[in-house]
């Protein structure tokens, strides 16, 4: 029977998602329960280990079966109750946004006991007004719709998901919605009235008064004095700053990653508990980003243009070259965040094929890359944008180490994607 949980899982995904099978996931079931119908002989025959008695067991696949249509049918009745279950604004005593998980007391994020020190402070706050109720049962009737219609997969990748406590005379209901961009700026406007919601949001803790460990999700390595200089200039500004902009910078960082320059993680321990923070480095934080971006450029070694001017002898020395560009629009412009991935040398024990002509075209481009790259240097940095990151990673065997070494070069330059080469920039404004 443990083996039939997964196909049963496949199958009550399939249905509740209003999904149609395919072939793969079809076989996938028959295979499971193929191993499952072996597993159920095999163990008979070594409990009782006689052969005779595998056709008297045969029987006991009927009421095997009946487990698992029984467990799939209960599974969806249970789904189609709870997608059929709306509450009116008026019969909600209070909510509570808590971690994504049924229990209170488990907000955990990632791996091991951090919690995550937001959501662990704000789950006890009772949100009572008329408008956040109403925002929560909209949201609510809203997901619930968007799951009948079978439309999950497409919105979870698009919208933010939390998890609400509604609480009613009586009882509580945990359930997980989605929230859309609008929904989170009508719900932080509303937020903001909260006095205790500011404050966990607002004025977060001194690094005089708790340890914590600060690293950055995909910056360079700086040094725990930047790293502590970056945290408390972004500590100063976001108290600053309108409580909306940062509310919805700090919710939405999962759902727009690729909008934040990088992630700031501060983990620290109060008593027995720790707890995990994810700050982002980026719009609406212009002094925090301004601070960053002249620590990394900071880093001469790690300058990405001047390795790009000797990658005639990086490819020579049979090195895997590798070019990402980020290009961060002008705040509040019409022109849309842009990257591009480009494969400018592969090892040599790789497939050669996949060096195509556009390949060969971005290496005789090098050279005009270095130079508008240069030449941006030049202009003073507006955290306000355009600018473009710049990350080049190096793949080579070492001999001595026998191994291959892996290096990173980072870079941040004022200006437009129309100043790159016209190969780098195509390719950018075609993902």
């Amino acid at each position: 029977m443990i083996i039939c949980l997964i196909p049963c899982r496949i199958i009550f995904e399939f249905i509740t998602a209003r999904l149609r099978i395919d072939a793969s996931d079809l076989f996938a079931v028959m295979v499971l329960y193929i191993i499952a119908l072996f597993a159920y002989f095999l163990y008979e025959l070594l409990t009782t280990r006689k052969v005779r008695n595998l056709l008297k067991a045969a029987p006991g696949l009927l009421i095997l079966a009946g487990l698992n249509i029984a467990l799939i049918g209960g599974l969806s009745g249970i789904s189609h109750v709870v997608l059929n279950q709306t509450i009116a604004v008026e019969d909600i005593s209070y909510v509570r946004f808590v971690e994504n998980a049924t229990d209170e007391d488990n907000y955990y994020i990632g791996t091991g006991n951090s919690k995550d020190y937001f959501v662990s402070r704000v789950g006890e706050i009772r949100l009572s007004s008329d408008e956040i109720k109403g925002l929560v049962a909209e949201q609510l009737n809203d997901t619930l719709n968007t799951l009948k219609t079978g439309r999950y997969n497409t919105l979870s990748n698009q919208r933010l998901t939390q998890t609400v406590a509604i609480h009613t005379d009586g009882r509580t209901m945990y359930r997980r919605i989605f929230a859309s961009t609008k929904n989170c700026q009508q719900l932080a406007a509303e937020l903001k009235e909260n006095e205790a919601y500011r404050k966990i949001y607002q004025e977060l803790p001194n690094l005089d008064e708790i340890p914590a460990t600060i690293n950055l999700q995909n910056g360079p390595v700086l040094s725990n004095e930047e790293l502590q200089e970056l945290y408390e200039c972004l500590r100063a500004e976001i108290k600053d700053i309108p409580f909306e902009e940062w509310y919805q910078a700090v919710t939405e960082l999962d759902y727009s990653y690729y909008d934040v320059v990088d992630i700031m993680h501060l983990t620290f321990a109060e008593g027995s508990t720790e707890y995990t923070m994810e700050l982002p480095v980026g719009h609406p934080l212009s002094e925090t980003l301004k601070l960053y971006v002249s620590k990394v450029n900071a880093i001469e070694e790690t300058r990405p243009e001047a390795i790009l001017k000797n990658l005639d002898k990086i490819v020579n020395t049979e090195s895997s070259v590798d070019l990402d560009i980020y290009f961060y629009p002008e705040v509040n412009s019409d022109e849309p965040f842009m990257s591009g991935n480009y494969i400018i040398n592969e090892l040599a024990d790789y497939d050669e094929t996949q060096l195509t002509a556009k390949t060969n075209k971005l290496i005789d481009q090098i050279p005009e890359l270095v130079q508008a790259l240069e030449e941006s240097g030049a202009r003073e940095f507006n955290p306000e944008g355009p600018f473009i990151k710049v990350i080049l990673w190096t793949e080579a065997y070492d001999e001595k180490a026998d191994g291959y070494v892996y290096n990173t070069y980072y870079g941040f330059f004022p200006m437009n994607v129309q100043e790159l080469p016209t190969v780098f920039a195509e390719q950018m404004a075609a993902y």
